[in-house]
């Protein structure tokens, strides 16, 4: 039997205009994770700072990640 496998993304970057996803100081990075409770959003460092301005793509972000099979609510 051949094994199957699926494309998942469990972190994103919000990061300023013409700078690196990676590199960027003031970028915001958003993981999934789940504790054995269910899938929730993470930062890094255990906390998150937003500006407002960062936040509907944060949540746009979040949304996407949720709507992937087998990573939103619990079936």
């Amino acid at each position: 039997m051949t094994q199957k496998f699926h494309l998942a993304t469990t972190e994103m970057t919000v990061h300023s205009e013409g700078e690196s996803p990676l590199f960027d100081e003031n970028g915001v990075k958003i993981r999934m994770d789940d504790d054995g409770a269910g899938a929730f959003f993470a930062s890094p460092a255990g906390q998150i700072r937003v500006q407002l301005e960062e936040l509907e793509l944060i949540l746009k972000a979040a949304k996407r990640m949720l709507a992937q099979p087998g990573l939103g609510e619990q079936e």
